[in-house]
């Protein structure tokens, strides 16, 4: 449940923002703040996976990586890269699916203010 939501209600029965009603101009404005913090949370993970994606090599796969270079398993090291740039560009993927959606929302609220 977000905040300025009455339980049980959708958001069609919270009636509009009316600038006698404080309180709700209150909610609404947090509830804007804390989809915007949410989407710049959003936005950085975004931009990490695909860092990632491009050079091929994530947090997680540093010790494998440094362990297949050591032993000289150039194959192995190549098909590591090779997964690790699949696997971060399904989360960069994820990431940006729920960047537009929560534009998409802050736009909603934005114009219902």
């Amino acid at each position: 449940m977000s905040i300025g939501r009455i339980p049980g209600k959708g958001r069609e029965d919270c009636g509009e923002v009316s600038e006698a009603d404080p309180e709700s101009a209150i909610l609404r404005r947090l509830e804007i703040e804390e989809l915007e913090e949410r989407l710049l949370v959003v936005h950085r993970k975004e931009k990490r996976h695909l860092l990632w994606m491009v050079l091929g090599i994530s947090p997680a796969a540093t010790l494998p990586f440094l362990g297949l270079l050591v032993q000289g398993k150039i194959g192995l090291l190549f098909l590591l890269s090779a997964l690790v740039a699949v696997s971060q560009a399904y989360s960069w993927t994820r990431a940006s699916r729920e960047a537009e959606r929560l534009e998409k929302i802050h736009r909603e609220l934005m114009e219902e203010s």
